[in-house]
């Protein structure tokens, strides 16, 4: 009886697809009338959605886009060809990229958006060979759209041909390069993504940088990023999967980081110690904060009160008459949070010298 049924129904798709009107539809399509074009509309999604509904024989599919194809670059209202387009992004198959690919070089920017989103959509891998002719034919205010509809696809062996434009010399290029090649994965384009990174601009370092680090990168690579990246915030993160990847190399480039003051991003290598570090290192840190400076004391100051760290209570209560101002404040604070006994006599007697002391 289910057999029976699914052949029932399919062949009542097959009847509905091969009855439809379409060059009536297509004119109502483009009537002027508001309500006309609404039914079109419906009827042709719905029809669209019955072909490829599953069970459904793929030759109706074909006969729809075969008879909607002409359509394309016809004579209907601009709005209406959008539409026509966007029901290909929806329900095209493979085959219907050959009636689309044309429309790439259309006059209307309109137009060519609308078909490079369908082309991301559309399975096969003709579509994606479709958008890197394109890509490698547009000028640069159009590669930053082909490269997000590639992306889009999210196929790893685009990712060579798209590294091409990292040579671009628009930023908005090579950071939407450097976006894609994040998103794709392709360990291949690593050395492409140094070589860029060695000659980028300000403004397309973050976007190579963090690249870089969404594919994940080999132990040197992280050592080169720890040393030498641009932003704070990728010299972290390279640290962290340098950790995952060797830990004992990461350990000695650790040493590194905090022996020097003058590091770029030390504040951040202070915090991952205090959250991620080993007790060793997290009590070494806590025991130097009499010779710290002002800004490392208030990083792991407040760490200890985020974390409620009350065993470096005595370290931290050291501090109360040795500094002023911001930390001093960080230091009464932490105290409130994870201070014993031995804190409430000396924050009474500050509180009640300076009674507006909130901590």
């Amino acid at each position: 009886m289910y057999k029976f049924l699914i052949t029932l129904f399919a062949c009542w798709v097959v009847s509905t697809a091969a009855a439809l009107d379409i060059d009536g539809v297509m004119a109502k399509l483009g009537s002027a009338d508001y309500s006309e074009r609404q039914d079109a509309r419906n009827d042709l999604m719905q029809t669209l959605a019955e072909a490829t509904a599953p069970g459904v024989d793929s030759e109706e599919l074909r006969m729809l886009e075969d008879g909607l194809g002409p359509y394309l670059d016809g004579e209907l209202p601009l709005a209406s060809r959008l539409y026509l387009i966007g029901m290909f992004e929806l329900f095209g198959s493979a085959r219907s990229v050959d009636v689309l690919y044309p429309l790439l070089e259309n006059s209307d920017e309109k137009v060519r958006d609308s078909v490079r989103r369908a082309l991301s959509t559309i399975p096969g891998d003709r579509a994606g060979t479709y958008l890197i002719s394109g890509l490698e034919k547009s000028a640069p205010a159009e590669k930053v759209h082909y490269i997000a509809a590639l992306a889009y696809r999210g196929d790893p062996a685009t990712a060579p041909v798209i590294a091409n434009e990292l040579k671009s010399d628009v930023a908005e290029v090579v950071v939407a390069v450097a976006q894609a090649l994040g998103v794709l994965g392709n360990k291949d384009v690593v050395s492409d993504l140094l070589a860029a990174h060695k000659a980028a601009k300000a403004d397309t370092l973050l976007a190579i940088e963090a690249s870089l680090l969404n594919i994940g990168v080999d132990v040197d690579v992280a050592v080169k990023l720890v040393k030498k990246g641009r932003f704070a915030a990728t010299r972290l993160v390279a640290y962290q999967q340098l950790k995952e990847l060797d830990a004992k190399r990461a350990d000695r480039v650790l040493r590194g980081v905090l022996s020097n003051p003058a590091y770029s991003g030390r504040a951040l290598f202070l915090r991952e110690v205090m959250v991620n570090g080993s007790e060793a290192d997290r009590l070494s840190l806590v025991e130097g904060l009499e010779d710290a400076s002002d800004v490392d004391r208030l990083v792991i100051v407040t760490a200890i009160g985020d974390l409620g760290l009350s065993e470096f209570e005595p370290q931290t209560l050291a501090l109360l008459a040795d500094t002023e101002g911001v930390v001093q404040a960080r230091v009464i604070e932490t105290l409130g949070v994870v201070g014993g006994e031995a804190s409430f006599g000396p924050l009474n007697r500050i509180y009640r010298l300076n009674p507006k002391t909130d901590g």
